[in-house]
């Protein structure tokens, strides 16, 4: 009987009801509010605040491989790769109508900001640890990164 009670309470609360009544066979219950009392909303959830932790990444030196077998002479340009350094969401930018961070083409410096990881509630600032030029951008804003997956590449 408690526990009808409480749901009765409970469902009174939710629906913002002044009275309800239940009825089973020979058990009638009769619940009333107060009615100079106000209804109270729950309090509004209180927003947490986004703050991200930042985390420095090192891009790996990469010797890139000729599909033919032939004497070319060795690039003159570095070929970089810069992985994920953990697993998460890649974010391109901090909100939808920002600009994306770091585009094709675009140089980047010791320091940038290159994206964001979230994991769960947490959001990782990915900083580059050395400069180049952004040549290719392989994954897509708000989508899987695995630990260790190439995000960029770059030519220093």
């Amino acid at each position: 009987m408690d526990k009808l009670v409480r749901k009765l309470g409970e469902i009174m609360n939710t629906q913002g009801l002044k009275t309800i009544d239940y009825s089973d066979g020979s058990l009638t219950i009769r619940i009333e509010r107060d009615t100079d009392l106000p209804l109270m909303p729950p309090p509004p959830p209180v927003p947490k605040e986004r703050k991200p932790r930042v985390v420095k990444v090192v891009a790996k030196e990469v010797t890139p491989q000729p599909e033919i077998a032939v004497d070319v002479p060795a690039p003159k340009q570095k070929i970089l790769e810069i992985h994920s350094p953990i697993a998460g969401v890649f974010q391109d930018r901090l909100e939808d109508d920002d600009e994306t961070l770091v585009t094709m083409g675009q140089t980047i410096k010791k320091g940038d900001v290159l994206c964001f990881i979230e994991v769960g509630d947490d959001l990782h600032e990915i900083i580059a640890e050395q400069g180049g030029i952004v040549t290719e951008v392989l994954v897509k804003h708000n989508k899987s990164v695995a630990l260790d997956q190439i995000m960029f590449k770059l030519t220093a």
